[in-house]
């Protein structure tokens, strides 16, 4: 059954109308500490390693998961590469 996750308290409930969410995933929240090892390996490889940088990827995709727009925040990629490519279309 679908349910819809506050991410300030990550308890589910079912969802309602006012959430406006216009689609549903068949998935949940992961118990927090959950190995990702894939996310963390893409991550590595498209820093080189900074770990700062690695750090900072993490807040940041946090972040834009959330929806929360209460912060003024703006991101900027410098030294573009046009052979790069994060992911396969």
């Amino acid at each position: 059954m679908p349910s819809t996750t506050d991410l300030r308290t990550g308890i589910s409930r079912p969802p309602r109308p006012e959430d406006m969410n216009m689609k549903a995933a068949n998935s949940g929240l992961a118990p927090p500490g959950t190995p990702c090892p894939l996310w963390l390996t893409f991550l590595h490889r498209v820093t080189g390693g900074d770990e700062e940088l690695v750090g900072f990827l993490k807040r940041w995709c946090g972040y834009c998961l959330t929806g929360v727009t209460t912060e003024q925040v703006l991101g900027r990629v410098d030294g573009f590469d046009p052979e790069f490519r994060c992911c396969d279309a």
